[in-house]
């Protein structure tokens, strides 16, 4: 802040406060010979000291004005920090959980680089609410977990008050320098950012789409419920096509109970996205197969039941019974043998 003129006066008399005034008044043979002229000078020399001062206050005040607009860094507990209200990535595919078993050996070998991003929490005091660095704070939190001293493990951060408008922004800025989106996760997100109120011309920028295209997108995602899509996947690969199907499939009556009875069969989990789509699309359309009757028997000797067998398309499961473990463990130790002598035979081969 600039100081008043009576505050240079007290600076300037400061600094000559030391001057003996009798020694002022001894003549000087270099000094102006009239009084007009000494006027002058001094009144040139002070104006001149005035300015300087003005100059260097100036200064000052720039330099306070861009240390109050730099951001510091502050170090955060993990377990304060929530997401994002608007989730634009889809973290439970294996790949994505590939990735941030990667990132969370990158980070406790070398710490974290790059500060995330947050806002106080709108309603929750003392809490935050990520903008952007998702990944990070997942890695660091899962490393708080497992840390024999969890105090020692903190989230470097820069707090920003923020909108929901300016969190949206900020987070798409990260999503512009990480790989695409995929084509549903991009739709997911097309929709979060109407929900806020945002007009297509808002939207066009930050998805870096034409009005058409964030329409299409749009029309799609409304027809298929948030935990379907999710279920699903990233799906990295499969296109509008594909969506449009089960959006379309989604549409008969009871599509969704179908379609929700198999998000937790092992067979669709351990799928990929695009199978996991084509799965769901057969079953939105009632053509869903039903999980595989194994077929069971028992093998005897006599009366007596010395192992039950359990077979599938896929496997072969036999189990003895504890009154047979005896034969259990002379099976085990000779099954090598048992199957050199299968495949010897010339007849049968692995797989047939």
């Amino acid at each position: 802040m600039m100081t008043s003129s009576s505050d240079r006066s007290k600076k300037m008399k400061a600094l000559f406060g030391g001057v003996d005034p009798k020694k002022l008044d001894i003549p000087n043979a270099t000094a102006p010979k009239n009084n007009q002229e000494s006027r002058r000078v001094s009144s040139g020399t002070v104006k001149s000291m005035q300015g300087a001062f003005s100059a260097i206050e100036q200064e000052n005040e720039e330099l306070r004005q861009k240390l109050d607009s730099m951001e510091a860094v502050v170090e955060l507990d993990p377990t304060m920090v929530d997401s994002s209200p608007y989730r634009d990535r889809f973290e439970n595919d294996q790949e994505a959980s590939d990735a941030l078993d990667e990132l969370k050996i990158s980070i406790k070998g070398e710490g974290q680089r790059i500060p995330v991003l947050v806002r106080p929490h709108p309603t929750e005091p003392g809490r935050f609410q990520l903008a952007y660095g998702h990944r990070r704070t997942a890695a660091i939190q899962s490393l708080h977990e497992e840390a024999e001293d969890p105090d020692q493990v903190r989230l470097k951060a820069y707090i920003r008050d923020l909108s929901d408008a300016e969190l949206i922004k900020e987070q798409s800025l990260e999503n512009a320098v990480r790989e695409n989106l995929s084509w549903i996760e991009l739709a997911v997100w097309a929709q979060q950012l109407r929900s806020t109120g945002l007009k297509y011309a808002d939207m066009e920028p930050i998805l870096g789409i034409a009005k058409t295209g964030i329409s299409r997108l749009l029309n799609i995602s409304e027809k298929i419920p948030n935990d379907i899509a999710r279920a699903i996947g990233r799906a990295k690969g499969v296109g509008r096509p594909k969506w449009q199907s089960l959006a379309d499939a989604l549409s008969e009556a009871s599509a969704e109970k179908r379609v929700r009875a198999i998000l937790e069969r092992t067979d669709f989990v351990n799928a990929d996205g695009s199978e996991r789509i084509a799965k769901a699309i057969t079953a939105a359309k009632g053509k869903a197969k039903k999980p595989e009757k194994p077929q069971t028997f028992n093998l005897k000797s006599g009366d007596k039941v010395f192992a039950k067998v359990k077979q599938t398309s896929k496997e072969t499961l036999v189990s003895i019974p504890k009154d047979e473990s005896g034969f259990g463990e002379w099976l085990t130790e000779n099954m090598s043998e048992l199957r050199e002598q299968y495949m010897s035979n010339g007849s049968k081969k692995p797989g047939r």
